[in-house]
């Protein structure tokens, strides 16, 4: 008897596979445990990253903290203090939020890309996420709450999201800072109506290409515009 069990014959056996494992776990090879599979998936089979869930939240607090300069004189705060220094530094968080969402939707973009019904589906998920909040916003702002008139041209701009142009040439200075903060929509709307065919028509080589071609270009840019004083 000692023999046999120092053999593992007479040894309890289990009544099937998996008998008294965790659900969803396994044995493999040579009873090693494995366990089941805990990744969080996106609604369009992408896995969801945790980590740019803080990135966001880094995000949030430095567009918040700049916005609150508003504020700052008024609480007894000075312009010039070293806090207020620091959270002017807070409109790289716009950036931030444009390069996760070109990082994002390029994803959804190319997973699904080949799949029936890839426009529509891309820009009903998009229509139904934005669109009903972003025109209940203006309509309050341009009808309902007590702000400064809009010009006909800017109200148009407002409807169909070209407002950065709008808020670019003519001034941040001369428009309402409530209708003002409308001009990062606008360039995630422009940027929905260019990317996904990009995706849809170049193959995965000439993608990368065009991304490397596209952040030269906006680095060239922005050194171009500075130069000439377009920021003041």
């Amino acid at each position: 008897r000692r023999g046999r069990l120092a053999s593992g014959q007479g040894a309890p056996r289990e009544s099937g596979p998996g008998r008294g494992l965790p659900r969803g776990a396994a044995r493999v090879g040579s009873g090693a445990l494995r366990m089941p599979e805990t990744t969080d998936r996106q609604p369009d089979g992408g896995e969801r990253i945790a980590a740019l869930d803080g990135v966001r939240g880094i995000a949030i607090l430095l567009v918040v903290a700049m916005h609150a300069l508003y504020i700052a004189p008024g609480v007894g705060v000075p312009l010039d203090s070293v806090y207020a220094r620091v959270c002017l530094l807070g409109w790289c968080g716009v950036d931030v939020f444009f390069v996760l969402s070109g990082f994002l939707i390029t994803g959804i973009l190319v997973r699904s890309k080949g799949t029936p019904h890839y426009f529509r589906n891309f820009y009903a998920r998009r229509s139904l996420r934005i669109f009903p909040l972003y025109y209940a916003v203006i309509a309050l702002l341009l009808f309902v709450l007590p702000r400064p008139e809009a010009t006909g041209a800017e109200r148009l701009s407002l409807f169909f999201y070209y407002q950065n142009f709008v808020f670019a040439f003519g001034g941040e200075h001369a428009f309402d800072p409530a209708r003002l903060i409308t001009w990062s929509l606008a360039i995630e709307e422009q940027f929905y109506l260019v990317w996904p065919a990009l995706v849809f028509l170049l193959p995965h080589r000439r993608l990368a290409a065009a991304c490397a071609l596209a952040v030269a270009a906006a680095i060239g840019l922005r050194a171009l515009l500075l130069m000439r004083g377009f920021e003041g």
